[in-house]
């Protein structure tokens, strides 16, 4: 059986656990505990959609962290969510909104993708 990817849809969380499909609410003390052992996980609403992805901090001290990740017309954004404990519903839906708008206004060059680093997307005209 194909692995499925967890996802948010609305306040709830659906995901394979041994097999079978397990459903937590989102902000539950369920939900961070799960948050604790997940890697990735796919968010959609009426806001947005956007793939979010645990990662280490590049110098190894910072901890783990939450990015999420958007790709619309071949171009690729993300953002950073925050540490688990900050991944309620409101700061998902504010980063999907946030996804949107960059890559909708990317098209017409006003905002920028991800920098070669991995940086968030930018909405400035910053000189590097």
């Amino acid at each position: 059986m194909a692995k499925m990817t967890p996802l948010v849809r609305g306040d709830r969380l659906i995901y394979q656990q041994d097999e079978h499909e397990q459903v937590l609410a989102v902000e539950t003390p369920a939900w961070f505990v799960w948050l604790e052992t997940a890697s990735t996980f796919a968010f959609t609403s009426d806001t947005g959609t956007f793939t979010a992805r645990k990662e280490r901090a590049g110098n190894q001290r910072g901890g783990w962290y939450w990015k999420a990740y958007r790709t619309q017309h071949g171009k690729h954004f993300s953002l950073y969510l925050g540490k688990a404990e900050a991944l309620t519903l409101e700061r998902l839906n504010a980063v999907a909104q946030a996804l949107a708008h960059t890559s909708n206004r990317d098209a017409g060059g006003e905002a920028s993708s991800s920098d070669e680093r991995g940086g968030a997307a930018r909405h400035d005209h910053d000189t590097r």
